[in-house]
């Protein structure tokens, strides 16, 4: 069963605390508080796991206590981080692990990066500089995720598939897609965001299918999770354009972004 967690049901922006405007990245914390990066009210929305919301960041601009655009959360124990589209150009996605390492998305360089706790330069841990669908390449890269093992996956977007690099290594694995667009099983269509259990089960949102899918471990084809039709539909059962999502602390919902055009 799919429920609006915030937002109004027409499908409508807005600016009000019960209003989202072209909301992207999500993240939820130990405590099942989640957080929405609002990208065009340059706010985050959060809403607690009793129904509370509340929003910090109440107009635009580039102080620290101000967002311009901000597109993708990650919240860990002690820190919140937030992509401002403002200051970070042409990165979209981040993901912070337990030791605090940050890792990017690069859209214009099609490449995935980490800045490691307290340094100031980045290693590249996905992709080069060349758009390509090569083992070693990348083309428009959006969401990502880091497994306990420190393997890193990336939604390919424009590649339909998504990529799998293990630690230190420097080809990647399509471990989902077959590299082409389409609407079967076996096939993606512009990947969004990517996040996987700890059965090595892989969650796949799609923006243009307007679907979410799982992958199980070493499968050929996908299982539908919501958005069976492969289009947008106004039915409780239907998505728009899914942009990100989580799991909550017991690892059985999700929760899904829409973007409305």
């Amino acid at each position: 069963m799919l429920f609006t967690i915030v937002g109004p049901m027409n499908n409508t922006n807005g600016s009000s605390i019960s209003f989202v405007d072209f909301n992207n990245g999500i993240d939820i914390s130990d405590d099942d508080t989640l957080y929405i990066a609002d990208t065009n009210n340059d706010r985050i929305v959060t809403i607690t796991a009793d129904g509370q919301q509340s929003t910090f960041g109440s107009r635009p601009g580039i102080s620290r206590a101000e967002f311009y655009g901000p597109f993708d959360i990650s919240v860990t124990k002690t820190s919140i981080y937030v992509i401002d589209t403002a200051s970070v150009f042409e990165s979209y996605y981040l993901f912070v692990d337990s030791s605090s390492n940050l890792y990017l998305s690069d859209f214009e360089t099609n490449q995935v990066v980490c800045f490691a706790a307290g340094y100031s330069f980045p290693q590249v841990v996905g992709g080069n500089v060349t758009i390509g669908s090569g083992i070693n390449q990348l083309n428009g890269p959006l969401g990502i995720f880091l497994d306990d093992f420190e393997a890193v996956y990336v939604a390919d977007c424009n590649n339909h598939r998504v990529q799998k690099w293990n630690y230190r290594v420097k080809f990647g694995t399509t471990v989902a897609g077959d590299g082409t667009a389409g609407s079967d099983l076996s096939q993606l269509n512009c990947v969004s965001s990517v996040i996987v259990d700890t059965r090595g089960n892989i969650y796949i949102s799609q923006e243009r299918n307007s679907r979410v899918v799982r992958w199980t471990f070493n499968s050929d084809v996908s299982i539908y999770i919501v958005g069976c039709s492969g289009s947008y539909e106004s039915n409780a059962n239907q998505l728009k354009k899914p942009q990100d999502l989580v799991f909550d602390s017991y690892g059985s919902f999700f929760f899904i972004i829409f973007a409305v055009d």
